[in-house]
This record gives C-alpha cells, sequence and structure tokens, in this order.
C-alpha cells in the first residue's frame, strides 16, 4: 500500500504544475525593491499561491525522507553563490536563486515522474487553454480586464485608457491586446504556443477516441485564439510558419482544413492589421513604434553591464540597479533587455554561461529527439526579442516542466 506521504507528494507536484498559468500572491517593497525611489516589481520579493504549495509539498518530500534526492549541481550552488557575492543588490539575488532552487527541487521531481506527470499535464492544459481563450477573447472584446474571479487567477487591472496598457491597431481602431492571467501579452502568446508545439507531439495520446479528439482541436483551437488576440507578432509568424509545416504531415481532409483555417486565419489578421500603407519597419518593431530602438539601446546597455563584469556578472536580479546608473529616457524605457541571453551573461556573467551551456549540452546528450529540439527552437527564437522565459515564474515554470518529461 502506498504511503501517505508518496500520495501528497504527488497529488501536490500536480496542484503545482494545475497553478502554473496563475499569479496570484502577495508583494512586499522592502528598500531594495526601490530604484531611484521607485518600486520595480521585478525586485518586490512576492509570496504566489504556488508558492505556499509548493512549501506544503517540500513538507510531505521531507516527512517521506526523501529531501536528499533534491539534488542539485554543486556547480550552480557555487555559482549562485559567487553570484550573490558580486552582487550590488544581494537582497536582489537572494530572493532571484531561492527562486531558481524552489524551480530546481520540482524539476527534478518532474523529471523522476515522467510519465505520472506527462498523463496528468495531458488533462491539465486543455483547461489551461480554454480558461485562457474565454478570458482573453472578455478582454478585447470588453476594452480590459475582466475581474471577479479571474482576479484570483492573477488577472491584472488594465483597461483601453490605462497607461502603459499593451494596444494594438487594426483598420485604425485600437484594441486591448489579450494578457490572460499573465503580466503582458507577449508572455501570455510564448507560453501559448510553447504548451501548443508540444501538445501536438504528444496528439497520439488524445486522439484515440472521439471526445479525445474533440478536446484536443479544441485545445489547438482555443491557443490559435489566443495567439491572435495576445498580438505578438514574433509569435504570430513562428504559429504561421509551424502550421504550414505541420500541415504538411496530414493525410486526411478534415485535418488538413482544420490547420489551413487556422493559418489563413493569422493572415488574415496580419493583413487587415498591416494595410497598404502600414510600414514593414513597424511590423518589425512590434506595435510600439520605438520597440526596435529600445530593442538596440537596452542590448547596448547589456554590453556596457557586460564589459564591467565579465566574469561574476551584476548579480541576479540586479539589472534594474545597474541600468538606473545609465540614462533612461522615460519608464517605459526602464526594463530588462529584450533578449535572454544577452540578460543572463549580464546578470551572472561568463561564468552563469558556462555553467547553463553545460547543462544545456548535458540535457541534450541524454534526452533529444526532435520534439526537444523544437521546444529550444521556439524558446530560442522567441527569447531573442523578449526575456520572459527566464523573468516571468509562469513562463519559467512551463519550459521547465516540459524539457524535464521530455
Amino acid at each position: 500500500m502506498e504511503k501517505w506521504w508518496n500520495k501528497a507528494q504527488k497529488v501536490g507536484l500536480v496542484a503545482i504544475i494545475a497553478l502554473i498559468p496563475t499569479q496570484l500572491g502577495r508583494h512586499w517593497w522592502p528598500e531594495w525593491s526601490l530604484v531611484s525611489g521607485i518600486p520595480v516589481d521585478y525586485l518586490s520579493p512576492t509570496l504566489y499561491l504556488l508558492d505556499i504549495v509548493w512549501l506544503v509539498w517540500l513538507v510531505t518530500r521531507v516527512a517521506g525522507g526523501e529531501i536528499q534526492k533534491l539534488k542539485i549541481s554543486k556547480w550552480w550552488v557555487v555559482m549562485a553563490l559567487v553570484n550573490i557575492l558580486a552582487a550590488q543588490n544581494r537582497w536582489a539575488a537572494v530572493e532571484g536563486w531561492a527562486r531558481w532552487i524552489e524551480w530546481w527541487t520540482v524539476i527534478g521531481a518532474v523529471a523522476a515522474n515522467k510519465e505520472w506527470v506527462k498523463k496528468n499535464l495531458v488533462r491539465i492544459i486543455p483547461l489551461w487553454i480554454l480558461i485562457e481563450a474565454g478570458l482573453s477573447l472578455a478582454q478585447v472584446v470588453g476594452g480590459g480586464s475582466v475581474g471577479g474571479v479571474f482576479w484570483l487567477l492573477g488577472e491584472r487591472r488594465f483597461s483601453l485608457n490605462s497607461i502603459g496598457a499593451a494596444l494594438w491597431s487594426v483598420e485604425g481602431a485600437e484594441w486591448v491586446r489579450a494578457a490572460g492571467t499573465f503580466s503582458h501579452p507577449n508572455s501570455l502568446a510564448g507560453f501559448t504556443l510553447l504548451v501548443a508545439g508540444w501538445w501536438w507531439t504528444i496528439k497520439s495520446n488524445w486522439g484515440k477516441t472521439r471526445i479525445g479528439r474533440v478536446v484536443g482541436w479544441a485545445t489547438i483551437l482555443g491557443a490559435g485564439m489566443i495567439i491572435v488576440l495576445s498580438a505578438s507578432r514574433t509569435v504570430w509568424v513562428l504559429t504561421v510558419a509551424g502550421a504550414l509545416m505541420i500541415g504538411r504531415q496530414f493525410g486526411g481532409w478534415r485535418q488538413k482544413v482544420g490547420m489551413g483555417l487556422l493559418g489563413a486565419g493569422l493572415v488574415v489578421v496580419l493583413l487587415g492589421v498591416i494595410g497598404r500603407e502600414y510600414r514593414l519597419s513597424s511590423f518589425v518593431s512590434g506595435w510600439d513604434g520605438a520597440g526596435v530602438q529600445k530593442r538596440i539601446v537596452l542590448l547596448e546597455q547589456a554590453g556596457k553591464m557586460i564589459k564591467t563584469n565579465p566574469l561574476l556578472g551584476i548579480g541576479l536580479n540586479n539589472w534594474f540597479n545597474e541600468q538606473a546608473k545609465s540614462e533612461v529616457r522615460n519608464a517605459g524605457w526602464r526594463q530588462p533587455v529584450h533578449n535572454v541571453v544577452a540578460l543572463w551573461w549580464a546578470e551572472t556573467g561568463l561564468m552563469g554561461m558556462l555553467v547553463a551551456g553545460w547543462t544545456l549540452k548535458n540535457w541534450i546528450k541524454n534526452r533529444g529527439g526532435r520534439a526537444w529540439l523544437v521546444m529550444i527552437f521556439i524558446i530560442g527564437l522567441t527569447g531573442m526579442v523578449d526575456h520572459y522565459w527566464l523573468t516571468l515564474p509562469q513562463n519559467r515554470w512551463l519550459w521547465g516542466v516540459i524539457l524535464a518529461i521530455m
């Protein structure tokens, strides 16, 4: 008979995974979370609902005598300690590395229970997608956040007139971009694309029954709607390219029609948004006309930080403290560099690049496979133009869980 703590560990692990898209949490604002007197949520220590579940789950592991299985590479431990000591804002670095330790403990458990986690994730993902799709549609149609129960899932309050609200323009009319329960539409779009990509690779698990096929296609189409409404152009392009590649594998006319409609829908949206008078440079730079310029400036700032602290980095979560030393034109430019490689290199230095590269090499060697490389491809390309795979917990949890079970 299975002991109670083993059952509790499994239940807790599923609960952690189920809560990945949520961000209900309590923020604190100590002095070290302020930059030039301005509170920065990137630095704010936060207790999320997921963290509470993680703590309960950790207790069950300790009770079951499995704490010794929560192994973390000594090189990561050494790097974290050195990086904290080298940081200007050490408390921010401590909080950042604590997040990675939490992440590692769960990812290790997922890797050790891959088939069991995969079986449950197949049931959880449709709920994620359908809830986010419904919420996204309501946000765009209603011109802002929905509130109510969705606030408990982490939806942030915003409207068409909110300062800094993410908007997009269709035939001259402005609309809010769907963010779901995420901090930003780009984060939601990247999350959804990765989920949809993985979901497609395991389609044999949901295509055996009629109900499974209905749920499977509802998940894919719901993901497509989220991607359209989030208006992330990088993800749009990757989705169209992916749909075209997948479409070549279909033998049945129904499947070809389904993927054709999804691809055609995205193309129609692109053409409607771009219009005859639209500049290609505006498309590349995102809905913000200064998007490309911002990214260039942020990359230049990252380059200066790397030159100043090439070996050990400026310290995890210390980007804003270092950026405050540079001239920043306005509040909209106070954000991490939109490139995960540049951000990781700036904050952890050459040591961080070597340790991360060594870990990634071992992952590819031990797991490999076409589907695994597709996931890396999605994360890599979107990570070249944004930072959410490193900075936002929902995206970080997702790629960790998916890569661990693959």
